[in-house]
């Protein structure tokens, strides 16, 4: 007979829980990790490369923004893929451009943090997300409009 935990995960209710604690996870972490940037601002602004017009000042402003609206957007699961995607893509261009050849004790964090944007981005959001909410908000609006279509269409017959 089993139990009811090995009954639970088989009803796949396992798999949202999972998917908000990677959501939840990974958004604290790049939550923290911007709060700390922030903090070290004058010692970390020199690694940050200008791009034309745009002071490393600018760079790291921007950066360190797109990141922490990712990061809250994860944690209410609003926009997940887009979110995750970005940040996904963040995390490709640290690994390509500023940490190249640097070996793979280096960056291995990177590569961990990055298979978990990746598996939002494939997974979304979940059942637990703003995403889910909207979205049956959205499917209860459609039906409730579909049923009075069909009310119309009976009553003009």
């Amino acid at each position: 007979m089993e139990n009811k935990l090995q009954t639970w995960f088989k009803s796949h209710k396992g798999a949202d829980w999972a998917i908000l604690y990677l959501r939840l996870f990974i958004g604290t972490i790049i939550l923290l990790h911007n709060v700390g940037k922030m903090q070290a601002y004058n010692e970390i602004i020199n690694y940050y490369p200008s791009w034309g017009i745009f002071g490393s000042a600018f760079i790291f402003v921007a950066i360190a923004t797109i990141e922490v609206l990712c990061a809250i957007s994860l944690m209410l699961g609003y926009k997940v893929r887009l979110s995750a995607a970005i940040m996904a893509a963040s995390l490709l261009i640290s690994l390509l451009f500023l940490f190249p050849g640097k070996g793979f004790g280096t960056s291995e964090l990177l590569f961990v943090y990055l298979g978990i944007q990746v598996a939002l981005v494939i997974s979304g959001g979940g059942v637990y997300s703003l995403d889910a909410l909207a979205s049956a908000k959205r499917a209860k609006s459609q039906r409730t409009r579909n049923s009075s279509r069909r009310i119309e269409d009976s009553t003009k017959k």
